[in-house]
């Protein structure tokens, strides 16, 4: 009988450490991959980040040239729509993704809302003493330029953080 309950409880003790095996493997198996589904989660916004920077930048650049003909040329700019400016969705990125960008974000909204005031004048030829279109157009470009420099260097911060992951 002793022979029996040895034969037993050894069986019983291979099925315990085996399923403890199988459990860890498998708990194992599903931590990493919802590492690699966070992992491909953050890469992915921060593409989303990076291509909304960039349409940024291009429509600042867009938007200094349409301001430089109306006043060199005095030609109004094409009234093309244009896509809307992805504000909302470039904010809610930053803030769950990449907060370190915030503050490169708030001075490109800044000098994005300079650039539009400025567009805005210039296209209703609204000028003052202290603001003519070649005051106007030198803010421009001021704002353009900043525009630029703030998604280079938030673009290479992702790009630091992609590295990183």
């Amino acid at each position: 009988m002793d022979k029996d309950i040895i034969g037993i409880v050894g069986t019983l003790v291979g099925v315990i450490i085996g399923g403890l095996i199988t459990l860890l493997a498998t708990y194992l198996q599903l931590r990493n991959q919802e590492k690699q589904r966070l992992k491909e989660r953050k890469i992915k916004a921060y593409e989303e980040i990076h291509r909304h920077l960039s349409v940024l930048d291009h429509e600042a650049g867009y938007t200094f040239l349409q301001i430089l003909v109306k006043v060199k040329e005095n030609v109004l700019p094409d009234n093309k729509e244009r896509d809307k400016l992805p504000w909302q969705e470039l904010e809610m990125s930053i803030d769950f993704y990449t907060p370190e960008l915030k503050e490169y974000l708030r001075i490109i909204k800044k000098e994005w809302e300079k650039l539009g005031r400025a567009f805005g004048l210039i296209i209703a030829e609204k000028y003052t003493r202290q603001e003519g279109p070649n005051e106007l157009l030198a803010q421009s470009k001021q704002s353009s330029d900043k525009i630029e420099a703030q998604v280079n260097i938030a673009k290479n911060k992702l790009s630091d953080l992609v590295n990183k992951i």
